[in-house]
């Protein structure tokens, strides 16, 4: 490691502040994140020891009941567990060589500050949705085989019950938003700007509607305002490192998150039955080695040249479909895996551009 000259000659160190682009990366994270309008922001957690934390959770409360004329309306206690969740680090970066600051096209600094605000936010929002995906309380599923129409929508909203006059979202595919064009359609443009959702493009059956390509074949979700939120540990942080070598600045930027699904009773999570393409991967489970720890065991499945595991750890199963890129954590095949008693344990075989191809459950087992 060498320090730059300081000579009248202008260098990386002169136009980049890893300070400044700190600020700049907080300041526009939130706007980038899909789901950050339908989540609580909390930094609580700053500066608190542990990268293992237990969190309020509410318990959804149940289907609404259909209640004779003249008797009473059931009451149902709201009640609040907790839940031990780990906070994850995600972080990228991106190297740029003295001539492409210096000549290069355009703002190369900000542009590689764009796309680590960016990278950053879509593996949030990654999570988000799988956190989502293992909502197992609030379920509206379509016969299987069948593909989601538009009429089913107003039939899953039943499963809020008489709290459906609140702000709802509707995250859907591109496929289903042209189906819904010819429907109940309002354009975002005749929505009132105080109570639309930022990123959603219109609304259908009460519902905003944001389209996403990480939710397909009509398995798809509609939240309220406050179902999921985002703990952060710690704000961004930029570092900037010098090869000398080869005469570039790498650039690097992370975040400390806990993506979460807060409040059940505000999401409802629509299955469609559609199968996912997937090849099967069966599974066993036994108690790990280590304390928390469970070991799972492949059968019956060998991955191709090339490929490799991951998995995910949520509730229920974590819903992945073929040649969908799935971002869990990477796997061995054999090491112990770290579960509390009764989560899901999804393994996902991806190829070597980490798009799925095979994938299987098991509940843990924890030593």
């Amino acid at each position: 490691m060498a320090t730059v000259p300081t000579t009248t000659g202008t260098y990386l160190t002169n136009l980049f502040n890893p300070q400044v682009i700190a600020d700049l990366i907080n300041e526009k994270l939130t706007d980038k994140i899909v789901f950050a309008p339908l989540a609580r922001m909390d930094d609580t957690l700053q500066g608190r020891a542990g990268n293992t934390v237990t969190l309020p959770y509410y318990s959804y409360i149940g289907a609404a009941a259909a209640v004779p004329e003249g008797t009473d309306i059931p009451i149902r206690k709201l009640t609040q567990s907790t839940r031990q969740v780990t906070i994850v680090k995600y972080g990228v970066g991106a190297q740029l060589t003295d001539e492409a600051v210096l000549s290069g096209y355009g703002d190369p600094i900000g542009e590689a500050t764009n796309q680590i605000v960016a990278s950053i936010a879509d593996s949030v929002d990654a999570q988000l949705l799988t956190s989502l995906n293992g909502n197992s309380s609030n379920v509206y599923p379509i016969t299987t085989g069948q593909a989601l129409a538009p009429a089913d929508i107003p039939m899953a909203l039943a499963l809020f019950g008489e709290d459906n006059d609140e702000q709802k979202v509707l995250i859907c595919d591109a496929n289903f938003y042209a189906q819904l064009l010819k429907q109940d359609w309002i354009p975002a443009s005749e929505i009132a700007a105080n109570v639309r959702v930022r990123g959603s493009i219109g609304m259908a059956y009460g519902c905003q509607v944001i389209v996403s390509n990480r939710v397909k074949n009509g398995n798809f979700h509609i939240i309220k305002p406050g179902a999921l939120a985002i703990f952060s540990k710690r704000d961004v942080l930029v570092e900037r490192d010098r090869d000398i070598i080869n005469q570039s600045t790498v650039i690097t930027g992370s975040k400390l998150f806990a993506p979460y699904l807060l409040d059940a009773s505000k999401a409802i999570k629509i299955v469609s039955g559609i199968d996912d393409g997937l090849t099967k991967i069966t599974l066993s489970a036994a108690a790990g080695t280590s304390s928390g720890d469970t070991k799972v065991t492949v059968s019956n499945f060998t991955p191709a040249t090339g490929a490799s595991y991951k998995y995910a750890v949520a509730d229920a199963v974590t819903t992945v479909y073929l040649g969908e890129e799935f971002t869990g954590t990477s796997w061995n095949g054999a090491a112990d895996i770290t579960a509390a008693a009764g989560k899901v344990i999804t393994i996902v075989s991806v190829d070597t551009n980490g798009k799925a191809v095979a994938a299987g459950s098991v509940v843990s087992v924890p030593a």
